[in-house]
């Protein structure tokens, strides 16, 4: 089921959730990754908003109070007006705006959508799909337009009404127009945030603190040195050096034994050859 948050199958909103999964697909997919959270009237005004309902983009914040006197079709309407603020993205776009007319410029494209939404009743007929809560802002003249150029309108409004109360000498009148709601560019932190914050950071404290258990074997002790292992008696190094000099100590024996010196080879050939010469000449002169 797609309501999996408890506060939604319980709340006010859960008739107009229900209502939205069955007739309006669009809308439920949006709604249902919303939770929707009371909030006090006096933390809205504190945070700048309307004292009725306002969106963060993670969840959608309403007056209990307010909320109570609305209709199910209000509500429904209600719903749907307050996703359709970060499903267009309204939230992050305003920049150096003026934040009290971009909320109304954004209002007036959200209100124009919800109001051209028609479905067909009973005997085949285009009715609207949902009830706005009242009063709300809409003008047919900013019908298809973005929030972008709804402002560019309103802003210049507003400085030829400055410019004609400098003029006359009187002070601006106050607009009696208002946003149905307020729209925060970050995400409001809550309890449950604060407790999911505070779990997190214990983790990764509990982490780095078993490593560093782990490499120095607790407080007030230094990790032990690596063992290394010691060479075996005959293996290793010593053994190679020592094969070494027994292969010199054989080659060394082997030269003296089995090869004639140089001096020895010259004087058994040079004694040879005189001898048998003498012996030549005996048996001649015989």
């Amino acid at each position: 089921m797609l309501l999996t948050n408890a506060a939604d199958t319980r709340g006010p909103f859960a008739k107009a959730k229900v209502q939205l999964i069955l007739n309006h697909p669009f809308f439920s997919v949006l709604a249902c990754h919303l939770p929707c959270v009371p909030m006090d009237a006096r933390l809205m005004i504190a945070m700048g908003c309307p004292p009725t309902a306002m969106v963060d983009g993670r969840k959608i914040y309403y007056n209990p109070v307010w909320v109570e006197t609305l209709t199910e079709r209000e509500r429904l309407g209600l719903l749907a007006h307050e996703v359709l603020h970060p499903a267009l993205g309204q939230l992050w776009r305003r920049g150096n705006r003026k934040r009290h007319l971009w909320l109304m410029a954004t209002d007036y494209v959200v209100n124009d959508i919800i109001i051209r939404t028609k479905v067909k009743n009973s005997l085949g007929q285009e009715v609207p799909a949902f009830d706005l809560p009242k009063p709300y802002l809409y003008e047919a003249r900013f019908t298809g337009m973005s929030a972008e150029q709804v402002y560019a309108i309103l802003d210049k409004e507003e400085k030829e009404e400055e410019e004609e109360a400098k003029k006359s000498g009187k002070s601006k009148p106050k607009t009696k127009k208002e946003a149905l709601d307020g729209q925060m560019e970050k995400p409001v932190e809550g309890e449950d945030d604060k407790k999911g914050k505070k779990g997190k950071k214990g983790k990764k404290g509990a982490g780095k603190k078993d490593e560093k258990d782990e490499a120095g074997g607790g407080k007030g002790q230094k990790p032990d040195a690596p063992k290394q292992d010691k060479p075996e008696a005959g293996d290793g190094e010593g053994d190679e050096d020592d094969e070494e000099k027994d292969e010199q100590g054989e080659e060394g024996k082997g030269d003296g034994k089995g090869k004639p010196q140089p001096d020895d080879k010259d004087g058994e050939s040079e004694g040879d050859g005189e001898g048998d010469e003498s012996d030549g000449d005996g048996e001649q002169d015989g």
